[in-house]
């Protein structure tokens, strides 16, 4: 799926898509937190929005990857 893809999704859709990717870049080990005011999704929308062509799991490994 490419940015622009994900950008394109519906609400619910979306939504379920960045609760997915937030909890696949969490390790075991990490607290769990609710992103509520959005912080790290805007980053990645940011991204996106900047590169649409990108796929959604480049953008993702950039920003919410753990080194």
């Amino acid at each position: 799926m490419s940015c622009a893809q994900f950008l394109a999704l519906g609400k619910d859709d979306l939504s379920y898509t960045l609760a997915f990717l937030d909890g696949y870049y969490r390790t075991e080990d990490d607290p769990l937190i609710i992103d509520n005011d959005g912080t790290r999704i805007k980053k990645l929308a940011e991204h996106c929005i900047a590169n649409p062509s990108e796929d959604l799991i480049t953008a993702a490994d950039k920003l919410l990857k753990k080194e």
